[in-house]
């Protein structure tokens, strides 16, 4: 079993490959991407980052879609294909200059943006799907009723210029790889990922050539979106970044020493990154300062844009505890602590499972839950979260950002901190009940005493800096401020 001290270290030694082999390769890198305009490192880096420290750890990844696995695969294709070809229907004028970039999270299952869409509406909604992505209804309708991404790729495939953007991407990118230094077992498996990631590299430069055409044929000045740093959203910010457009980007999650998508004082020369990180409180603005990076005076606090919900369910009883689950990259992990909350439902706690968005299907947890010796266990996926906040009688939760938003609740939250690292200091800051094992968890699910610190009031305003609704107005004052020339 691992401990914090050694959780941390294999994060650490982690991090210090990848930089060791990029900074090794530097010169490399960096001529590929002032070439092309793209660095295929900083596309991979996330994953990257997981698969190493499993490789590492010797542990499996995460499984998402279980028994279902191959009705997507075989259905992608073809799915992908009618997706662009719907989208023709789409059209979009020349003068676009602010692009608000939604994607699927931000759109309720009925159709309605999950932020107060008039606070942009100075900006032109663009609908951001990821390729290889399946819409649900509510994201489909705003996708059919805007100008999307689908459709900017679609202008680039009726241009034709993939026909030679393709084998030239692919001819450069094996060149890369011949250049690249590897010194170590390591630099050997590293190399081996990214020339196995070759397919992907491909889809992330046609996405990019068609987002760069894009911005070339319209006079954009600045671009607002959320998981800027995801590959396929980062082959976006190259493509702004190339035609100088301003690049804002808001947080989307908790955000920690560690986390992959922002961890880059490793390198010796950053990547290219937003020109304004909108963060929800102090807390973030010191851990991107301090521990991942980012220049100072990039970073903006302006509280977390409130994600609004449907309609709740009045008629529903409340009472029990809800686990907010989460895809861990750790596949050991994820389902130790996943079978401890089953078998609490054994002993006669009530708990519901709030599945994370992306886990799509039940089959792992019925599988689970069945070892556990629990075969109901109930799993919700539809109910408005902040309806399940409030309904429930406290939250069981890993390093979920549904944490922090149980946080205004003032109910008790046991954070199963099985590794010791406390990510999102929960427990540090008296947030949070620690728990290592099922035992604590049984312990802390039985007690009547939970006491609030006194120190809660100042901790969540340096989580959140404003409990209100005016982060995503903010955010746009700072554009009329400090972006391009914006319309007001």
């Amino acid at each position: 079993m691992l401990n914090q001290s050694s959780a941390e270290e294999v994060e650490e030694i982690v991090f210090q490959n990848m930089g060791a082999f990029y900074n090794r390769n530097l010169s490399e890198f960096k001529g590929f991407e002032e070439n092309l305009g793209i660095n295929p490192w900083f596309l991979e880096h996330f994953r990257m980052h997981f698969k190493l420290r499993n490789h590492r750890l010797k542990t499996k990844g995460r499984d998402l879609v279980g028994k279902h696995k191959n009705i997507n695969e075989n259905s992608g294709l073809l799915r992908e294909m009618l997706y662009i070809i719907q989208s023709g229907r789409v059209l979009f004028q020349s003068n676009l200059r602010n692009i608000l970039l939604v994607n699927s999270r931000f759109v309720t299952d009925d159709g309605v943006f999950r932020f107060n869409s008039k606070e942009a509406q100075c900006w032109t909604i663009v609908m951001n799907r990821e390729i290889f992505s399946v819409m649900k209804d509510g994201f489909h309708k705003q996708w059919s009723n805007h100008l999307n991404t689908d459709a900017i790729l679609f202008q680039y495939i009726k241009s034709f210029r993939w026909i030679l953007d393709g084998p030239m991407f692919f001819w450069k990118f094996r060149l890369l790889l011949k250049k690249l230094s590897k010194k170590s077992k390591i630099d050997d498996w590293i190399f081996s990922e990214l020339k196995g990631a070759v397919f992907s590299f491909c889809l992330y430069w046609f996405r990019f050539k068609s987002m760069e055409l894009f911005f070339r044929r319209v006079e954009c000045e600045n671009i607002l979106m959320w998981d800027e740093n995801s590959p396929q959203q980062k082959v976006i910010q190259y493509a702004a970044k190339g035609r100088g457009i301003v690049v804002g980007a808001i947080q989307h999650g908790s955000i920690y020493k560690h986390h992959p998508a922002y961890a880059y004082t490793y390198y010796d020369v950053a990547p290219v990154l937003p020109d304004f990180t909108f963060v929800w409180g102090s807390h973030f603005r010191d851990i991107l300062m301090k521990f991942n990076g980012y220049p100072p005076e990039s970073i903006v606090i302006t509280g977390k844009v409130k994600e609004r919900s449907a309609t709740e369910d009045s008629n529903r009883v409340g009472g029990y505890w809800l686990f907010a689950s989460q895809p861990l990259r750790n596949g050991s992990l994820r389902e130790r602590v996943l079978y401890d909350v089953c078998k609490a439902a054994t002993m006669g706690f009530e708990i519901i499972i709030r599945p994370h968005p992306i886990e799509k299907f039940d089959d792992y947890f019925n599988e689970i839950s069945a070892r556990a010796g629990l075969n109901n266990i109930r799993i919700e996926r539809e109910i408005p979260l902040l309806q399940h906040l409030s309904e429930c009688k406290g939250l069981i939760v890993t390093s979920s950002t549904v944490g922090f938003e149980f946080l205004e609740f003032n109910k008790p939250m046991i954070v199963m901190d099985y590794l010791e690292q406390d990510l999102m200091q929960w427990i540090q800051n008296d947030l949070g009940i620690k728990v290592t094992k099922l035992d604590e968890l049984i312990s802390a699910m039985s007690s009547d005493q939970y006491g609030l610190s006194d120190n809660r009031k100042a901790v969540i305003e340096s989580l959140f800096f404003r409990n209100d609704d005016k982060a995503l107005s903010r955010i746009m004052q700072h554009f009329k401020l400090h972006g391009r020339s914006v319309a007001v």
